[in-house]
């Protein structure tokens, strides 16, 4: 025969008499388990079904372009350089040379600029030259002509 302790066969004793209460028990457990899981679903649908054309409606306006793109280029468009007193010299008058000096403020405060320029006198040119300025900086541009 088998070797059963007492307390092993108590046990067993046990089991086959609430057998079905046990089980009747795990079966009570899932149906309740059941039963709120179907409330969650019940109650998510509900909440989608009510909520869903505020979230669509939502989504639209985040999709509409409400900033005024021409507004902010115009406000974040560099400002045009700023040129004061032309002085034009003639160093002697005996020589047909001509010392052009101007100022030049660049009024911009995050923008460097490159400028290319020339000066003419009596309808000659002097050379196309290049310089910078640099950010809010005042700064002088001369060239000689002589003819």
């Amino acid at each position: 025969m088998t070797d059963l302790t007492d307390k092993q066969l108590r046990y067993a004793k046990w089991y086959l008499k609430h057998k079905d209460r046990i089980r009747n028990v795990f079966v009570l457990a899932l149906i309740l388990l059941d039963v709120a899981l179907i409330a969650v679903i019940v109650y998510q649908s509900v909440l989608y079904f009510t909520l869903k054309e505020e979230h669509l409606k939502n989504m639209r306006e985040l999709t509409i372009d409400r900033i005024d793109f021409l507004a902010m280029h115009q406000h974040f468009a560099p400002q045009p350089i700023v040129t004061d007193s032309l002085t034009v010299m003639r160093p002697d008058s005996r020589k047909t040379q001509y010392d052009f000096v101007i100022t030049v403020f660049n009024p911009n405060p995050d923008w460097r600029v490159t400028i290319e320029y020339y000066f003419s006198a009596d309808g000659i040119e002097t050379p196309l030259e290049s310089g910078f300025i640099g950010p809010g900086e005042k700064k002088y541009f001369f060239t000689s002509l002589l003819f």
